[in-house]
């Protein structure tokens, strides 16, 4: 599942923690364990509360999103 996380990530490059649940089809605290071995591993990052969805999604007040940057380049390394 792991790598279909970083697929998703590499692609989107922005995406908030429940659209990457909702694309694995699991939920969102299975998901972020793995979102932070990635941010260990200089893959990802998390971006400040309150950041925008990318998009401009506004259905969810801002400090409720957790969203995830991917950092690392094509090969997977920072």
């Amino acid at each position: 599942m792991i790598l279909e996380l970083r697929s998703l990530l590499r692609r989107q490059r922005q995406i908030p923690l429940k659209e990457l649940a909702e694309a694995l089809g699991s939920d969102p605290e299975t998901v972020r364990p793995m979102l932070e071995r990635l941010i260990r591993r200089g893959e990802v990052e998390r971006l400040p509360s309150a950041t925008p969805c990318p998009g401009g999604c506004t259905l969810c007040p801002p400090q409720t999103v957790e969203i995830y940057l991917w950092i690392a380049d094509n090969d997977g390394e920072t």
